[in-house]
């Protein structure tokens, strides 16, 4: 029995080695960072504190609440805005900022760290209420987000689980890459190899290797959320699609409304 207790001490020592400078801080290095009182949760990503100012919180970037557009709230919404509220509503707070402190909407940017000094940012991202948001201004923890991220979605955690189910459950027909012209405007997984990529007014175009003209579409202010860069990532490789074809002029397409639409094989 001590022989076991033993190896926990070893791997609690070693797992605080590992985190204790990024998802965990101690209590002397908490006190380096400027503390805040929360006052408000607007959603999974955005804060007020006391003194009134919004923080946009780092390298996450939650479904959207959508409460000044006509549109619906985003699906998960809630559910991660209601992890913000448990999480951080009333209660101090420690704000670590990186190389960019303000957005264009003059929010701070910030890392936040809750009493116990772990970082809600890896916190959201780990049980899924949260996507990653790569920024080249504010990259200090870009690492350990995107393994939050790919360790979420391998779990199925939190939205991931709803995308799991939405995009690749088995009432969806595998169809073969020779037969998209018989599914247009049908939801369908496909096995593909990417043959190129480009992009044109700021749109990514991924050509499949196929005798249709199969292309998948990903725009502007989508291709943000994706953990990495799609022109290097799937370059050459044999991928999974699930979406919807359509057809576009002599050609068809998918167009990526989400990152977990694409599956390496």
């Amino acid at each position: 029995m001590k022989k076991y207790i033993y190896l926990f001490v070893i791997f609690l020592i070693f797992h605080s080695i590992i985190f204790s400078d990024v998802f965990h801080k101690s209590q002397k290095e908490m006190e380096k960072l400027k503390k805040a009182f929360v006052t408000k949760v607007y959603d999974g990503d955005t804060i007020q504190i006391a003194s009134g100012k919004t923080v946009r919180i780092l390298g996450i970037d939650s479904p959207e609440m959508n409460y000044e557009k006509k549109e619906e709230k985003e699906m998960f919404a809630d559910e991660a805005r209601n992890f913000a509220v448990n999480e951080l509503k009333s209660e101090y707070v420690y704000l670590e900022t990186d190389k960019k402190k303000y957005d264009k909407y003059n929010r701070l940017l910030a890392y936040i760290y809750t009493s116990d000094g772990y970082m809600f940012n890896l916190k959201a991202l780990k049980k899924g209420y949260a996507n990653i948001y790569i920024s080249s201004d504010n990259n200090k923890y870009n690492d350990l987000m995107i393994k939050e991220l790919e360790n979420a979605i391998k779990n199925q955690k939190g939205i991931w689980h709803i995308y799991e189910k939405k995009y690749w459950n088995n009432s969806l027909p595998r169809v073969d890459i020779s037969l998209t012209k018989q599914h247009i405007n049908k939801h369908v997984v496909l096995d593909a190899k990417v043959a190129s990529i480009n992009k044109y007014k700021n749109i990514t175009f991924i050509n499949l290797e196929d005798d249709n003209r199969l292309t998948l579409v990903i725009y502007k202010n989508i291709i943000k959320n994706f953990p990495y860069k799609p022109s290097d990532y799937l370059k050459n490789k044999k991928i999974k699609v699930s979406g919807k074809i359509t057809k576009y002029n002599n050609s068809y397409e998918i167009i990526l409304k989400n990152p977990y639409q694409v599956k390496l094989r």
